[in-house]
């Protein structure tokens, strides 16, 4: 069941941040929100069932809200995004997004996955942006690892995990080098509504909607090229070079998105997905279709 009372509370709070223009009333509103997003896990219906692996999540991001007000205070721009990255969960503290969103709710992982990055990413946004060097660095590893791993995974929330890791870099990644937070919040509703899609859908979809799916803009999937070739007008100056890593990478992501499929279809706990090489021509009309996307 959604909960519209939360979800309000989460609105209300990232839309205040966004009103600042002071970083310490903004961690006071990041860390007011990070306590009411650990009151709605501890209270979701999988709490007791999964208690260690969310108290360790609340560790974490006392964790993470102390090394932020530490570098902030001594002006440590490296150890404030690192703190930022990991309460968004990505790269390089991530692992234990996999853990965190196996034992949780499909809704409790559409907030974290969504609406949680609002805050995290205005503040990169607004104070810490100085760094080019260091985002681009976070922004390859990140994607990197992302694409890595999603060849590994074996249930589809760990498919989806990793999905948001890859796509929080280039959250990240955008609002610094576009310099438009408003085109990431757009995005980002974008995005928080496919999630909504196929959160609060996944028992009800067969196989059909599963490769309509491939054609939405989240990375992994396929068509995340698209939104690449828009986004690739902000970083001309960076040369030719960027773009086509954008499309070689985001290429490889949907490899992955297709590879999970095919070895773990049997297990999946979706209607009616049984892939066949030979005998599904939906599914070879979507893989030319992704190719003729990267050809032309």
């Amino acid at each position: 069941m959604f909960s519209f009372n939360y979800f309000s509370i989460f609105l209300f709070l990232s839309f205040i941040s966004i009103s600042m223009n002071n970083a310490f009333f903004t961690w006071c509103i990041l860390e007011v929100y990070s306590l009411i997003f650990l009151l709605f896990v501890f209270t979701s219906q999988y709490f007791f069932e999964n208690k260690n692996s969310f108290v360790y999540f609340g560790l974490l991001n006392l964790f993470f809200s102390v090394v932020l007000i530490f570098s902030l205070v001594n002006d440590i721009y490296f150890l404030s995004f690192l703190s930022l990255v990991g309460k968004m969960g990505s790269f390089p503290m991530m692992e234990w997004v996999i853990n965190f969103v196996n034992n949780s709710s499909w809704e409790v992982s559409w907030y974290f996955f969504s609406v949680n990055k609002i805050i995290p990413v205005f503040f990169v946004f607004e104070y810490l942006n100085n760094n080019v060097f260091l985002v681009l660095a976070y922004f390859f590893f990140n994607t990197f690892i992302s694409i890595q791993n999603a060849f590994l995974v074996n249930s589809f929330h760990s498919l989806i995990s990793w999905s948001a890791i890859g796509g929080t870099g280039f959250f990240v990644f955008l609002v610094n080098f576009s310099s438009n937070f408003f085109l990431f919040l757009g995005l980002l509703f974008i995005y928080s509504l496919n999630l909504f899609v196929i959160f609060f859908n996944i028992n009800n979809l067969n196989h059909y909607f599963w490769l309509i799916i491939l054609l939405f803009g989240i990375p992994p999937f396929s068509m995340f090229v698209f939104k690449v070739s828009v986004f690739s007008v902000f970083i001309n100056f960076y040369g030719i070079f960027l773009n086509y890593f954008f499309l070689f990478f985001f290429f490889f992501m949907g490899v992955s998105y297709f590879y999970f499929f095919f070895k773990e279809s049997q297990n999946l706990l979706i209607q009616n997905t049984q892939f066949t090489f030979l005998g599904n021509f939906w599914f070879f009309l979507v893989l030319f279709f992704c190719f003729s996307v990267l050809v032309f």
